[in-house]
């Protein structure tokens, strides 16, 4: 069996992880060439977007709450 891509994302203070599939984009109108978006940029997004992650200036975390106890 062939699946999809996917990138593996580990929260930076508890480890718990999860599954980000990245976004296929074509690169030109005809279709016929394509790739996986798979930027540090695009994935923050899904985890932001798709899984209510938060991002900050020092890593990615997997809640606010899990966010701040890495700061205290």
């Amino acid at each position: 069996m062939i699946y999809d891509a996917t990138v593996e994302a580990e929260c930076d203070h508890c480890k718990d992880t999860v599954s980000v599939e990245p976004d296929l984009e074509y690169t030109d109108y005809s279709g016929t060439t394509s790739h996986y978006d798979c930027s540090d940029s695009a994935i923050e997004k899904k985890l932001v977007d798709d899984h209510e992650w938060v991002i900050g200036d020092d890593g990615q975390y997997c809640s606010e709450a899990c966010k701040k106890d890495a700061e205290a």
